[in-house]
């Protein structure tokens, strides 16, 4: 069975790269309510969605990720869900049966 490993034998480094990790996911909360707050919510939450597909490509041309064709599928499936379907959603005029 695996045991957890001891706090204090963690290097600093980890523990720095906790830190900025959670004052960046504090500061990115902050801009989302701060954009829910200055627009429409329709329009703010598929961009913030949209983060997912930006971390996969930047992952691809900064850090040479390497994506398997079914990996890409799903990165183009996810852009369009949060960009294209994301109207058709949030339109109240228009039902879709």
């Amino acid at each position: 069975m695996r045991q957890f490993q001891d706090p204090f034998k963690i290097s600093g480094r980890t523990y720095l790269f906790l830190l900025l990790s959670s004052l960046g996911t504090g500061a990115s909360w902050l801009c989302y309510f701060r954009a829910l707050k200055l627009g429409n919510a329709a329009q703010v939450a598929p961009i913030d969605k949209l983060s997912v597909v930006i971390v996969a490509i930047l992952g691809v041309v900064l850090l040479g990720e390497k994506l398997s064709m079914v990996n890409w599928l799903g990165v183009a499936g996810r852009g369009w869900s949060d960009l294209g379907g994301a109207p058709l959603e949030c339109d109240q005029n228009k039902r879709i049966y």
